[in-house]
């Protein structure tokens, strides 16, 4: 009872170093509040799985692009780069840039520039960056929900019967 006790005091819920729930996932709890990491089984939370689907068809529709600019541009080395919080920038090599500028289309808009590439934005992924976002905080809500309905609160039950016995 000292242990559970002392957890309690802590704030941690118990067993957060390694708490298996009844479908053998295990949660891990390192340091901020954001993270507790637990997925769903497939079947078993039907948010979550819209949610990873709709991630899923947005980072092909991606990749499709990225595929088709490629094709266009005649340039394999293309890909793409996170960059802080700018995501998806396309990385082009600056040695292809300078032979074939005009071949750049003019809608694609000069994210930023190091020695070896140049990094461009284009309208089609601006467009699906809001929706891909979206669909991952509506993953991280689902898998937040399932931790507390199917992890947490069995153990804060148990946080209350101790008393009581």
């Amino acid at each position: 009872m000292a242990g559970l006790l002392a957890e309690f005091k802590n704030g941690l819920p118990p067993g957060a170093g390694a708490k298996q729930d009844k479908e053998g996932r295990v949660a891990r709890v390192r340091t901020g509040p954001s993270d507790f990491v637990i997925t769903p089984p497939a079947g078993q939370d039907p948010d979550y799985d819209r949610a990873h689907e709709t991630a899923r068809q947005i980072e092909g529709e991606l990749d499709g692009f990225l595929a088709r600019v490629r094709k266009q541009l005649g340039e394999p080395r293309i890909k793409f780069k996170t960059v802080g919080t700018e995501a998806y920038q396309m990385e082009i090599p600056v040695a292809w840039v300078q032979r074939n500028e005009a071949k750049l289309p003019p809608e694609f808009s000069l994210q930023s520039t190091t020695k070896e590439v140049k990094r461009y934005w284009a309208p089609e992924i601006r467009d699906l960056l809001p929706r891909l976002g979206e669909a991952q905080e509506a993953m991280d809500a689902a898998c937040r929900t399932y931790y507390k309905v199917r992890v947490y609160y069995p153990d804060q039950l148990d946080y209350v019967r101790i008393p009581m016995e």
